[in-house]
């Protein structure tokens, strides 16, 4: 299975979106960047999984993925409100575990 996913900040401000065949892991990579450049960059935590779809195929994955990056504000914010509307982190459902830290 491939995966599309956007990431959030706590606040919501901003969006990564994805494409993996492993969200636990592109999550944790997110995580490490943040880490890496904390102290150089006021970049918002982008670590908050707020969206994910499946797809069998990686070219239909990766093609949705370029839709969604060309999305307005408030189409994707639409989008994850469709499947998420409290907008609550989607990650235990990678990992099994609760993410507390957001």
């Amino acid at each position: 299975m491939y995966y599309v996913y956007i990431l959030t900040d706590k606040l919501h401000r901003s969006f990564i979106v994805g494409g993996t065949n492993n969200v636990a892991a592109s999550v944790k990579k997110q995580k490490e960047q943040y880490l890496e450049q904390q102290e150089s960059l006021d970049k918002p935590r982008m670590t908050k999984l707020v969206y994910f779809r499946e797809f069998p195929e990686r070219n239909d994955a990766f093609e949705f993925a370029k839709e969604i990056s060309d999305l307005e504000r408030a189409e994707r914010v639409a989008l994850i409100e469709t499947m998420n509307p409290d907008w609550d982190n989607l990650l235990p459902y990678f990992t099994g575990h609760i993410v507390i830290d957001d």
